[in-house]
């Protein structure tokens, strides 16, 4: 057995993205010690978000496959190599996904839900269908956002995360462009990954700032919202209201949050 772990270990890397998170990053690290590791600290150094992060230690991968994680999630050896192997099996996967564990959205089979994006009544009740079942077996999704097993050749093909992304969403948008190019996602229940979302950073200013912002931000990126949509300019005067009546009575952080928001909506209509 100990043979084929080193076999396995020897055809992929670990990339970790981490920000502000030693304690959660030396728990992650010790499942993953048997495996090349490279990780990314936008903690120490320049913040290059999540996709860039992911992209530049993509030109020190030595290995054919790559799985990706954050330093909050959990993930044992089985599990990874159970991965690589869907990955090897399927010449056009071009990335493996385990089961997130309290999972409740019918594994991502319809990811692009929230801001204002509703799901058809089919869609909902395929999902609520599907909550909390697990499969028997290998399944194609549409996206799979955490713990991706990644097949290098099929990840240079498509031209590697979209770098207008800083966190959020860039997932969906990876999957997506795998669609696209007639590869395939595939989810094994045989993996399974822990995701401590709750504990993933310090829950300082900063952290709130951005995560807030690009939470509002990605998904107008990903569907390529136009700059003259009336929903945009409804946004923001929504915000701005919110901001000034959450401020006129004290809660400072719904303000904030809301003042946050705004930004990021005018952000979007300005850029170039």
């Amino acid at each position: 057995m100990s043979n084929i772990i080193n076999k396995l270990s020897s055809e992929l890397t670990v990339v970790i993205v981490a920000f502000n998170s030693n304690d959660l990053l030396i728990e992650c690290l010790n499942n993953v010690k048997k495996y090349k590791v490279l990780i990314v600290d936008n903690g120490k150094n320049k913040n290059l978000g999540f996709p860039k992060g992911i992209n530049y230690a993509a030109e020190f991968i030595k290995t054919n496959y790559f799985i990706v994680l954050n330093a909050d999630t959990l993930i044992s050896e089985e599990s990874i190599n159970n991965l690589l192997k869907t990955c090897k099996k399927y010449e056009n996967c071009g990335a493996s996904s385990p089961i997130t564990k309290l999972a409740k959205d019918g594994y991502d089979l319809f990811p692009e839900n929230g801001k204002g994006i509703e799901r058809t009544t089919v869609n909902k009740q395929i999902s609520n269908k599907l909550h909390n079942l697990k499969p028997d077996g290998e399944i194609c999704v549409e996206v799979a956002k955490l713990g991706l097993m990644i097949n290098l050749k099929h990840f240079l093909r498509i031209k590697k995360f979209n770098e207008n992304y800083f966190m959020f969403w860039e997932e969906v948008d990876l999957c997506k462009k795998f669609r696209k190019n007639n590869l395939s996602v595939i989810v094994n229940p045989l993996a399974t990954l822990i995701h401590n979302e709750k504990k993933s950073s310090n829950n300082d200013l900063t952290t709130f700032i951005i995560k807030n912002f690009h939470l509002e931000l990605s998904p107008l990126i990903y569907f390529e919202t136009k700059k003259n949509a009336g929903f945009l300019y409804s946004r923001l005067l929504k915000y701005l209201f919110r901001s000034f009546s959450y401020f006129c009575i004290l809660n400072l952080k719904k303000s904030l949050n809301s003042l946050i928001k705004f930004t990021a909506v005018f952000y979007y209509i300005v850029k170039n």
